[in-house]
């Protein structure tokens, strides 16, 4: 029982903590165009988080370890939605014309 409380406390002092930075990682990633997605991008990205952290507790061999997002493929991300999102725009305006 004391294993399950110091597990828990754990787990819930590292969910305290990630969820400001996860959302930090999507009004990173969802800026300029893609700013009105913002609100679903915050739950995806806390959801994928949560699968994230869920999936390497089971099946990581080290017991010790915590798999969160990072920062760097963040930034990465962003700029990859960003230059899909500007490229995607000239395309539909030259079609339309």
């Amino acid at each position: 029982m004391q294993k399950f409380i110091a597990i828990l406390t754990t787990s819930l002092v590292t969910a305290i903590l990630e969820v400001p930075v996860d959302i930090s990682f999507a009004a990173l990633i969802f800026t300029g165009v893609l700013s009105p997605y913002l609100s679903s991008g915050i739950g995806v990205l806390l959801a994928g988080a949560a699968i994230l952290s869920l999936v390497s507790t089971i099946f990581n061999s080290y017991p010790g370890s915590i798999s969160l997002p990072q920062d760097t493929s963040a930034v990465i991300v962003a700029a990859m939605a960003g230059s899909i999102a500007k490229c995607s725009l000239r395309m539909n305006f030259t079609r339309s014309s």
